[in-house]
């Protein structure tokens, strides 16, 4: 759903839901307040009667997973997402795809096998570079680290027969770039072979609130050095589609048909800065109707409007750092 001719699609819909804020790590550079705000039963069935309203004229509903950390709320995943299966049953041209960011943390097989039983096949989990490196920035409330858990479970999922995509999405910054080369190499000898794993590479960007003068890399050089990991590659592994062609890539947030569900209801259109004012786009009604503040949508979709190629990569930058 990322080609131009897709975009304003009225037979689609892209939900990004928040059944939490909250979350069980504490990442260093993290640019979210994690609060204990969980979706209410309310807000739930407000999102079944939208997507059941929708659904006589849809062809296509992609559900994203996030946070917080969504499966802390993993029982709000599954109801939700079994109800969407379940309308497969008296809307059979609806194409159901779902996905999840997730720390990995709770990611076990059971969990993977009852996600995959709804169709959530598809996963993003972020690795800060090897054990020693990770467990210094994606650590727990009382500082341990996070990194045996997540591998654990990677290698276990590989170990199955189930049918996923994760996608492990590998952070660069100045501090590990030079111990990610030997960092690929661990990742080749666990998970090479195997196609339902996939490498994105991110350089780290400044998106904390309180950022504490972390050096980071300029648009140029985060190109440069993505580009050069991606030529390592080499086949070993395949490299997700995001990752090989970002000049191609549209944001979901540039997306006329795509919206965010936060715990309470807000509509919101991109993940960073959940409380950022002109961020704040409408409300998910009773009977599953969206009140939406059509000035604020507009500059959202801008780059959608005018075909333009930058503000759909990243439509908050044209927002937040007007020419």
């Amino acid at each position: 759903m990322t080609d131009l001719a897709n975009l304003f699609r009225q037979d689609s819909l892209e939900l990004t839901i928040l059944p939490t804020e909250g979350c069980n790590l504490r990442c260093k550079y993290c640019y979210v307040d994690h609060n204990s705000l969980v979706m209410s039963n309310d807000v739930i069935s407000n999102i079944k009667a939208l997507i059941e309203r929708r659904a006589p004229t849809l062809k296509y509903v992609r559900i994203g997973w996030f946070g917080g950390e969504p499966l802390l709320q993993k029982d709000i995943i599954l109801d939700i997402s079994r109800y969407v299966f379940d309308l497969k049953n008296e809307y059979p041209s609806i194409d159901f795809q779902g996905g999840m960011s997730t720390n990995g943390i709770f990611l076990d097989i059971k969990t993977m096998e009852a996600l995959v039983a709804v169709n959530i096949n598809a996963f993003q989990i972020s690795l800060d570079g090897p054990k020693e490196f990770h467990d210094q920035l994606r650590v727990h409330p009382n500082g341990s680290g996070s990194f045996a858990k997540i591998w654990e479970n990677l290698l276990n999922l590989k170990k199955s027969k189930l049918v996923f995509e994760v996608i492990i999405r590998i952070h660069i910054s100045h501090d590990n770039i030079k111990i990610i080369p030997d960092f690929l190499e661990e990742i080749y000898q666990a998970f090479g072979g195997d196609n339902r794993f996939q490498i994105f590479f991110k350089a780290l960007a400044p998106l904390s609130k309180e950022d504490t003068g972390t050096k980071y890399f300029s648009e140029q050089e985060q190109e440069q050095i993505i580009s050069g990991f991606s030529e390592k590659l080499n086949d070993r592994m395949p490299e997700s589609e995001a990752s090989k062609n970002n000049d191609q890539y549209i944001c979901y947030a540039a997306r006329p048909t795509s919206f965010v569900i936060r715990p309470d209801g807000s509509l919101i259109k991109c993940t960073i800065g959940l409380d950022d004012d002109f961020n704040q786009i409408g409300k998910l009604l009773p009977g599953g109707t969206l009140s939406i503040d059509q000035d604020k949508m507009r500059c959202w979709i801008a780059g959608a409007t005018i075909l333009d190629r930058t503000l759909m990569r990243c439509p908050r930058q044209g927002i937040t750092n007007p020419e």
